[in-house]
């Protein structure tokens, strides 16, 4: 499950912001309620973000729009749209994607490895998150993301909030997120490999002494 450096090895310039610039809060995935789209537009929706003017929301992934409808047509003192919904992308666009966002939220309600959170890394954006599967293991509350306890009402939206009231937060924490270290798939594969061989050595020298494992891994991953 490990995770493909490739398309975020580029450095992709960041956007110089203003102090009065708004906060950019990016959700990336397919439209989904297991995702939590849900969960943001009530968040984003609700007071003290709703009656805020200093943030946008956008969101990238395919599905049915009506999942989010309801916040679409929200839009800023001066007229321009808060929330935008980009449709589907390719994997290959989401690092360009990302670079106009300043936060990720990753507010999915079950995950198994929850790449996306690991994808808004790469991008060296803070992560705001709830302690789900797969994302309880990469992000630290306080260093490279906001961990918020889905089970209390409001936190959510006290985190986004949290946010804005903090810029200097938010540019810590990007920091902190450019500088978390995320293993690909070859560290992956010479993990489990390696694990595979030591017992397999140890029952079936003739066969696998050699690191044939780690060859039928590599083979298979690709």
């Amino acid at each position: 499950m490990g995770m493909d450096r490739g398309a975020w090895t580029a450095s992709r310039p960041r956007r110089n912001k203003g102090p009065k610039d708004p906060v950019v809060f990016g959700l990336a995935g397919v439209f989904d309620r297991a995702k939590g789209q849900d969960l943001v537009v009530e968040a984003f929706s609700s007071p003290p973000l709703a009656d805020r003017q200093d943030w946008r929301l956008r969101f990238f992934g395919g599905g049915d729009p009506r999942v989010v409808a309801s916040l679409l047509g929200t839009t800023a003192a001066q007229g321009r749209s808060q929330v935008e919904w980009s449709g589907a992308y390719a994997a290959g666009e989401l690092p360009d994607l990302l670079s106009q966002v300043d936060v990720g939220l990753s507010v999915s309600r079950f995950e198994t490895f929850h790449r996306v959170t690991r994808e808004y890394l790469f991008a060296g954006l803070p992560v705001v998150t709830s302690p789900t599967f797969g994302a309880a293991d990469i992000v630290r509350d306080g260093v490279n993301g906001l961990v918020y306890d889905p089970t209390r009402p409001g936190a959510l939206s006290a985190a986004c909030n949290a946010l804005l009231d903090d810029r200097p937060l938010i540019e810590r924490l990007a920091k902190g997120a450019a500088a978390t270290q995320i293993r690909s798939v070859d560290e992956e594969v010479d993990e489990l490999s390696a694990l595979y061989e030591e017992v397999l050595t140890e029952h079936r020298p003739p066969i696998w002494s050699r690191g044939g494992i780690r060859d039928l891994f590599r083979a298979v991953w690709r």
